[in-house]
């Protein structure tokens, strides 16, 4: 018998029951993945506290990179100061169910900032007199 865990919160498929076919559903009803895991190992909350970190980890990072390409200057400074701003503010949240609410967030900005960086290239301009200045040697 198989299970599949979101956030917490595990639950068990029924004998029969199709496991890609439920991940599916799951992902276009409520527009998050799913992990299917085995009965014999219930996610441990130390695990799920260094996969957290490491998963917001990488979705700092992820934003920070895609937030580069963009080609405007403004909004390109605009979202680097943003997301630095926005994990800033939220570095000291301790309670999961609030840190998996801002992960599942970050990750619904992550695929707005790669759309929005997308539309952008499709109608690129001219770089501005700042961005294409040298920095002064000294």
């Amino acid at each position: 018998m198989r299970g599949f865990a979101i956030g917490r919160n595990f639950y068990w498929l029924k004998p029969g029951t199709y496991a890609k076919r439920t991940r599916l559903f799951l992902f276009w009803r409520f527009g998050f993945r799913v992990s299917f895991l085995s009965p014999s190992s219930p996610p441990s909350p130390s695990k799920m506290a260094a996969s957290s970190r490491a998963q917001v980890l990488d979705l700092y990072r992820a934003m920070l990179r895609e937030s580069k390409h963009f080609n405007s200057y403004n909004y390109r400074t605009y979202a680097v100061r943003r997301i630095r701003d926005a994990f800033r503010e939220n570095k000291n949240v301790k309670d999961p169910v609030e840190i998996q609410a801002l992960v599942n967030k970050a990750k619904r900005d992550l695929g707005l900032i790669r759309r929005q960086v997308h539309i952008g290239q499709l109608y690129s301009t001219d770089k501005l007199i700042i961005e294409s200045q040298e920095k002064p040697r000294t």
